[in-house]
């Protein structure tokens, strides 16, 4: 696959490269979330999935 394959993907469903992970703020002390949250934005991260165990406790 060439670029010029992935281009039209890219540039009109995905407008950029997506960063992230799973961010489970109930297994971290809430003293901690925002500096979390200051720490993915300097990293440049755009995507998180948030508390997908806490489903369970629902």
């Amino acid at each position: 696959m060439s670029a010029q394959d992935t281009g039209p993907l890219l540039g009109t469903r995905l407008p950029h490269i997506l960063y992230g992970g799973d961010y489970n703020p109930d297994q971290w002390p809430e003293r901690v979330w925002d500096e979390d949250v200051h720490l993915m934005q300097e990293a440049g991260v755009n995507l998180v999935s948030l508390a997908i165990f806490s489903w369970s406790r629902l």
